[in-house]
């Protein structure tokens, strides 16, 4: 039987001010994206990846963010799992607010008034940056026995066309024999407390 796991691992603690600062606008070009889409899937109810893929909603998208078309779709299904996300929490709180108002449990129901889920792109987390999934469109693990920094990278399309950001990671020994004889999916670029990790999806037996 496949597994699916996920293996995180850091970007090299020596990546250059320069490749820093590609990936900042990058994130944030793709989070502008993934905004954009939010908002036409809000305003079309759109509820499927098939009504993603009308090209007036393609269009809208890369018009205003200038991204490949890769990235354009990737973004999409990011905002769309938001979206359905959002969607599956609002039901669930709705019929427990339901059961509170018929059981009247006005503290219970004061208490879910406040945890009411908030829609993508709203409340405490509105302005952080959304990490995306990269495929083999957009971004490739590799492996380097010649590099000296390290064994381990990524290679990801930058916002210029046919322009490739090469970032070497900072694998353990944990991290390189769970990657070993595995198949990647894709990867996430994800950046917590100031710091880039690498969110690798495998399949194993």
């Amino acid at each position: 039987m496949l597994v699916q796991k996920t293996v995180k691992v850091p970007i090299h603690y020596a990546t250059t001010k320069n490749k820093l600062n590609m990936l900042g606008r990058l994130t944030a070009r793709l989070t502008y994206a993934v905004k954009l889409w939010s908002e036409v899937i809000e305003r079309h109810g759109i509820r499927t990846r098939q009504e993603l893929q009308r090209l007036e909603y393609q269009h809208f998208v890369r018009e205003r963010t200038r991204l490949s078309t890769g990235f354009v779709q990737q973004c999409g299904n990011q905002a769309l799992w938001m979206w359905e996300s959002y969607r599956e929490l609002h039901s669930r709180w709705g019929r427990a607010v339901e059961k509170a108002r018929a059981r009247g449990n006005k503290q219970w129901l004061h208490k879910l008034l406040e945890r009411k889920p908030s829609k993508p792109f709203q409340g405490k987390n509105s302005g952080r940056k959304i990490p995306i999934r990269f495929d083999y469109r957009t971004g490739e693990v590799e492996r380097s026995e010649r590099a000296k920094l390290s064994s381990l990278l990524i290679r990801i399309s930058t916002l210029k066309k046919h322009e490739k950001l090469v970032i070497f990671l900072n694998p353990s020994k944990y991290h390189l024999n769970l990657l070993e004889r595995r198949e990647i999916r894709d990867f996430q670029m994800v950046k917590h407390d100031g710091k880039y990790y690498i969110h690798i999806v495998v399949l194993y037996e």
